[in-house]
Formats: structure tokens, sequence, C-alpha cells
């Protein structure tokens, strides 16, 4: 198993017509948003506009938190969803869609994969909370800390991760527990994904 600690130094920011979007991780490493020829990505936006329309990517599924402020998703002719923090909405890619509202999100978009989960996590200042792999099987893990400080024990090694910062488990093994340990109130967004 691979572990590794993701930073702003791995990270890549861009701008877009409603704010800044920073793609955290994407699979293949050498693929690309524009080439559309990843199986996933991983990213945080920072949406500054009070409304913004969403670039059409075919073939791709999307899976979208807040993570602070809120949301609004209008996706024409499908459904519209109201998101406050640590909230989720689930669309395709080629859906016209419109959002309304200021926030920070969480973006997970993928194609042709097996199976993935993603799950808010909230943690008070001082608790515990053990996670176990709900997918068997996963080839990647990752816990991405968007505010507070924990400290992450896994296979008996202690590390700490930061606001900012996430957490990569390459080829994981399906009865590993991560036991988070949180110094501050902290939220956090996890995610399996089977390739």
């Amino acid at each position: 198993m691979e572990t590794k600690i993701l930073s702003i130094i791995d990270f890549k920011t861009s701008l877009w017509t409603g704010g800044s979007t920073t793609q955290l991780f994407i699979y293949p490493e050498n693929a690309s948003l524009h080439q559309r020829d990843f199986l996933f990505r991983l990213s945080s936006a920072v949406v500054e506009a009070e409304t913004s329309v969403f670039t059409s990517l075919l073939g791709i599924s999307r899976k979208l938190m807040v993570l602070e402020g809120e949301m609004e998703l209008v996706h024409q002719g499908h459904h519209r969803k109201q998101l406050k923090s640590m909230e989720i909405d689930m669309f395709e890619g080629d859906w016209f869609t419109k959002s309304f509202g200021k926030c920070t999100d969480f973006n997970f978009m993928y194609q042709n994969i097996k199976e993935n989960l993603i799950k808010p996590l909230i943690i008070n200042q001082g608790d515990k909370l053990d996670i176990t792999l709900d997918l068997p099987h996963s080839d990647f893990v990752f816990l991405y800390l968007f505010s507070g400080r924990c400290s992450i024990i896994c296979l008996g090694k202690r590390v700490l991760i930061q606001a900012g910062e996430m957490l990569m488990l390459k080829n994981p093994d399906f009865l590993l527990t991560l036991s988070l340990w949180a110094e501050f109130y902290s939220k956090a967004v996890f995610v399996q994904v089977a390739i």
C-alpha cells in the first residue's frame, strides 16, 4: 500500500468564469480535464459568482459536496437541489446545470470505473473517529481535510494532516481502519474508488 500526504505543491489551481478551481488529484496522473481522458478527478472550487453555468462534460458523472456556504443546483429537465454545508448532489456532466449561491465545494468526476463512495466527515475537537472501508477492492482511498487539523493512525503509523491537505492511500487493504483524532473542529471528505 502506498501512502502519501498531498498538499498545495501537488495541486493545480486555475480560474474559471465563476471563481477558481483546484485540482487535487486526477487518474491517470498524466490525464487532463481538457482531454476528458481521466477515469476520475478530485477538485475543490471557490464559487464567487452568484449565478454560474456548469461546463458540459459528456460522458462524465459528477458528485458535488458543498464544504462551506450554500448552493442551489438546477439541472434543467431533471431535478434541483439546495445544498448546505456537507450535503451532496449527484448528476451527469452533460445535463444543463446552473448554480445559484456562493460557496466552496468538493467535486468528484468519474467515468468507466467500477464503484465509488463519497461521504462527509465532521469531527468535534478532541473526538476520535474510526473509519473502515465500505467498498471491497478499493484501489484508492482519499481523505481531504477542508478545515481543522487531525492526527491519523494508519497501520500503526501516526501522521498529521492540516487543513487543505489530502491523505491518499493506493491499493489499501480492505480490513484497514483509519483512526482520526481531531485537534480542532474538523470538516473532511472521505472518498473510495474502485477502478
